[in-house]
């Protein structure tokens, strides 16, 4: 049995991991597909959230909080990111 696995592995073992066409062209594959498809949602989602995060021009407080569900979770993942992932790599040039 472990020597079928093998042999079956040993003809293709990236099989399952590379790009396959969508009808016929290679120009417009799966990954094709997914990186638009996610490209149109991050579009969905940061668009608005970047608009009610703008700051204004009165200079209140409230020109500088994020007002909305989008606009809160944008700028959670953006301090999350900033905080965790690159203050520790970046150190003192987090701020350039």
């Amino acid at each position: 049995m472990i020597d079928l696995l093998f042999s079956i592995a040993a003809a293709n073992p990236v099989a399952h991991v590379t790009d396959k066409p969508i009808y016929g062209q290679w120009y417009f594959s799966n990954v094709t597909l997914m990186l638009i498809l996610s490209g149109i949602i991050t579009l969905w989602l940061i668009l608005p959230a970047a608009r009610k995060i703008a700051t204004g021009s009165a200079h209140h407080l409230d020109d500088y909080r994020a007002q909305g569900i989008k606009a809160n979770m944008v700028e959670t993942v953006c301090l999350y990111l900033r905080e965790s992932v690159f203050k520790p790599m970046l150190g003192d040039q987090t701020d350039r």
